[in-house]
């Protein structure tokens, strides 16, 4: 066999080979099924902003003073006692842009308790369906001759369902959970964020939106997709 025919046969299959990983290169995306253009994209970018809302009212109810608005107090009273049950109703303008999704939503509630009296205290949060008063509501009407349909705000036409319990203790403020209470409210297309606060455990003092401490008025932090 002469050497002409030998290094044309080289060639020849060099260049079937050169023209075997060609194809196999453009035939790759096709042998993947999944494989496409779109899946070599980047991710989506989503853009998130968290930003501090101040109370726009706030006040307690007392079962021990019924007729008594606490609308003008900075600290009240949250939780239970031997002889009295406190709780807080606070409401936040929504100011969310609609069509925003929340991904979270939390209450800033800044509680104390004396020494002597240290104890967990267990915090729940609720939407109130009521338009109250923040200088009439009481335990027994939530505006002016308006009684709550249960005395207290306990009953279903007053309040939602209550949320997980926040655990607390010490002097602090508490960062409590409201983010399903906010994206209800941005949902619907609320007005306002309207939070009904309750406690079980240690009876604590929390400061409103007239403490004259302003670090620790109440304030709720929201984060959304914009």
């Amino acid at each position: 066999m002469s050497s002409n025919t030998s290094d044309r046969r080289r060639i020849a299959s060099s260049l079937i080979l050169a023209l075997m990983f060609l194809f196999a290169d453009l035939a790759l995306p096709q042998a993947v099924p999944d494989w496409n253009q779109d899946s070599l994209d980047d991710d989506p970018v989503i853009s998130q902003t968290t930003y501090t809302s101040s109370a726009n009212k706030d006040t307690a109810i007392y079962s021990d003073f019924p007729e008594n608005n606490f609308g003008s107090e900075g600290v009240v009273n949250l939780g239970v006692s031997s002889s009295d049950e406190s709780k807080i109703l606070i409401s936040f303008n929504n100011t969310v842009p609609s069509g925003e999704i929340v991904t979270d939503a939390s209450l800033q509630l800044t509680c104390g308790i004396e020494v002597a009296d240290l104890d967990t205290i267990s915090i729940y949060t609720s939407r109130m369906k009521r338009s109250w008063s923040e200088s009439n509501a009481n335990w027994t009407d939530y505006a002016v001759g308006q009684g709550w349909e249960i005395r207290g705000a306990d009953g279903d036409s007053d309040h939602g369902v209550w949320e997980p319990p926040f655990q607390g203790y010490d002097n602090n403020t508490f960062s409590i959970n409201t983010t399903a209470i906010v994206q209800e409210a941005v949902a619907n297309s609320r007005a306002s964020i309207d939070i009904l606060v309750a406690a079980s455990g240690s009876l604590y003092s929390c400061h409103l939106s007239e403490s004259t401490a302003t670090t620790k008025r109440p304030s709720l932090v929201i984060t959304h997709n914009t």
